[in-house]
């Protein structure tokens, strides 16, 4: 046992005096997590501000103005333009443009005076759950806000409410979002795999010299290296799309 712990000792100690004279190792321990901290403590970040939004403004009076203009000031909404219908919400959604729109209907003004209750639409691009959770939470506080401070003000009681529509993926599934996104993931990881071994496995078997010693440029050498693989990612990617329209119930529509 003491000699067994003398040995482990040697080798322990033999590594230590390699690894303080590797300069390059150990200003890698000590680089990598402070670069790795940064990098990931700046990049993943959970919260959805900055949303971009289209108004749909039917009333056109100060009220409603007042309420986008709300929704502008907590941060979590960027106004980037106004639409004149459901048809320009669907194009600015599927366009990217625009995550959600708000719908303001005629009247709103004039039942928050009456002391009726007014309802305001929003528009919510289903396809990412976590911008329609902050988008859905932070109206409905505002429009609540809104609603004390009309109260306070000795108004009629009139309530602001929001009503939501998601489009796209109205359940909210996971795997809706998920599955399309797994494809680049899949393709990155597969298609760096299979490149990179296509070479390695040239010098295991002793032909990579004869491929350097041919007339190809290494350009071509590339090329006709990777061309097959990009194939192979067009079927990776077809049997991904059809496994989960199949297994997942994700919808591919257009």
């Amino acid at each position: 046992m003491r000699a067994t712990f003398s040995r482990l000792w040697s080798i322990a100690l033999k590594e230590l005096l390699q690894l303080r004279r590797d300069r390059l190792t150990l200003a890698m321990m000590v680089a990598l997590p402070v670069v790795q901290l940064m990098l990931f403590g700046y990049a993943i970040d959970t919260d959805v501000r900055h949303i971009p939004t289209v108004v749909y403004d039917q009333d056109r009076s100060a009220q409603s103005r007042d309420f986008a203009a709300g929704m502008q000031a907590t941060g979590f909404y960027d106004l980037v333009g106004e639409v004149r219908g459901y048809e320009e919400i669907s194009r600015a959604l599927r366009s990217g443009s625009a995550h959600v729109a708000l719908v303001v209907p005629s009247g709103y003004a004039s039942d928050l005076v009456r002391g009726r209750g007014a309802a305001l639409q929003l528009v919510v691009d289903g396809s990412d759950p976590q911008t329609v959770a902050s988008a859905v939470n932070t109206a409905a506080g505002l429009a609540q806000a809104r609603s004390v401070q009309l109260l306070a003000r000795r108004f009629p009681a009139g309530t602001i409410s929001v009503e939501t529509a998601t489009w796209y993926n109205p359940d909210l599934k996971t795997a809706i979002y998920v599955v399309p996104g797994l494809v680049g993931v899949i393709l990155t990881m597969t298609m760096v795999m299979l490149t990179s071994m296509a070479i390695a496995r040239e010098r295991e078997r002793g032909t990579l010299e004869q491929l350097i010693v041919s007339p190809l440029r290494r350009g071509e050498l590339i090329v006709g290296k990777i061309a097959p693989y990009v194939a192979m990612g067009y079927v990776q990617m077809t049997l991904i799309l059809l496994f989960g329209h199949w297994a997942f119930g994700v919808p591919f529509v257009g």
